[in-house]
């Protein structure tokens, strides 16, 4: 067997082994509606359980939470 006769068996097994293991292409993921929203929500009840607790905490200084929202929100709003 002369050296270009073992290369091309090299260069045809190499080839054989590139198109057998050859990864397909991931598929992406279709994005519904839920796991659109999952994030947004679970957000804003984080906040409003932070709210909550903060207003408790700081013995109610107001009637309810959403008024110490509107306050705090016109506070960094103004800055």
């Amino acid at each position: 067997m002369t050296n270009e006769t073992v290369f091309a068996d090299r260069v045809a097994r190499i080839n054989t082994a590139a198109k057998k293991g050859a990864r397909k292409h991931r598929v992406r993921r279709e994005r519904n509606l839920g796991s659109m929203l999952v994030t947004p929500i679970m957000m804003v009840f984080v906040m409003a359980g932070g709210m909550v607790y903060a207003w408790e905490a700081m013995d109610r200084p107001t009637d309810n939470p959403f008024a110490m929202a509107h306050i705090l929100t016109s506070q960094v709003l103004s800055n």
